[in-house]
């Protein structure tokens, strides 16, 4: 006599996760991005009227010091709202992270897939042999006052212009009243 059985196992499933990161090393990282710095999270901020987890959330890092790139004291940073979207849910503010960002226009983004992440001294001193010694942020640039800059001169331009066109039709209008005249 033969017996067979089957046997039914139930395996909860896992959650649904739509961000998927390849992980990549320090290096690699280091190379995909624009900027590369250590800060500190001192803000996040939501759009109120959020109608995904893929809108856009602002983190603000007050940047220590800079591996690569330029920035600024204080970095505005975007990320999707949440993590399925693949926004920052590993960290949170007042911690210290190692920032690896890329521009987009005017805008510093980035991502889970990024390598942003937790300050360590051992991520710290692979970054600096890999990059080199870091630098301070740069000031943001002050708007200087315009004192004969492009605006003032375009203007004045326009100005003579005008008036040289004014001169120049009047006189015409003289010289066409006086022959016929």
């Amino acid at each position: 006599m033969v017996l067979s059985g089957v046997t039914l196992a139930v395996v909860p499933a896992a959650p649904a996760v739509a961000c998927s990161c390849a992980v990549s090393s320090t290096a690699e990282y280091a190379e995909r991005a624009d900027l590369v710095a250590v800060g500190t999270i001192t803000g996040r901020e939501v759009p109120e009227n959020a109608t995904s987890s893929a809108d856009d959330a602002t983190w603000t890092v007050e940047i220590d010091k800079v591996y690569k790139g330029d920035a600024t004291p204080t970095v505005p940073v975007l990320t999707a709202l949440e993590g399925p979207s693949c926004g920052w849910d590993h960290v949170s503010s007042g911690q210290t992270i190692i920032l690896f960002a890329n521009l987009d226009g005017e805008d510093v983004r980035s991502d889970l897939c990024s390598g942003t992440g937790a300050f360590t001294p051992e991520l710290d001193a692979e970054l600096a042999t890999l990059l080199g010694s870091p630098a301070a942020p740069t000031e943001a640039p002050a708007a200087a006052p315009d004192e004969g800059g492009l605006e003032t001169r375009t203007v004045v331009g326009l100005a003579l212009l005008i008036a040289a066109a004014v001169v120049l039709v009047a006189g015409a209008a003289r010289r066409h009243h006086g022959v016929g005249g």
